[in-house]
């Protein structure tokens, strides 16, 4: 039987590139919402509330892909300290 090894250096890299990109998603949503407000006042009557709901609709779904980033990686990074912690336990066992 062969054994697997895991790269934990580079499993919590991961981890960190993945809060990264929550972190650069969060900031991008920023600089939208300043060019948002100027569009959304742009546009009147039913028109500029069509903008107003995509508007709200995009804020929505860009907190929630932030959102389950953060969550993704913070599982990641759970489940990879468990693993570090359980061979490290096994590692004590066998010498």
């Amino acid at each position: 039987m062969s054994q697997i090894l895991y790269n934990y250096p580079g499993m919590k890299e991961v981890v960190g590139q993945m809060q990264t990109q929550a972190t650069s998603l969060d900031a991008l949503g920023g600089n939208v919402e300043a060019e948002q407000a100027a569009l959304g006042a742009a546009w009147q009557g039913p028109t500029g509330m069509t903008v107003n709901q995509w508007i709200a609709q995009w804020n929505s779904a860009l907190q929630e892909t932030i959102t389950g980033l953060r969550g993704m990686a913070t599982a990641y990074d759970d489940n990879t300290n468990q693993m570090m912690g359980r061979d490290a336990h096994q590692g004590a066992k066998w010498g």
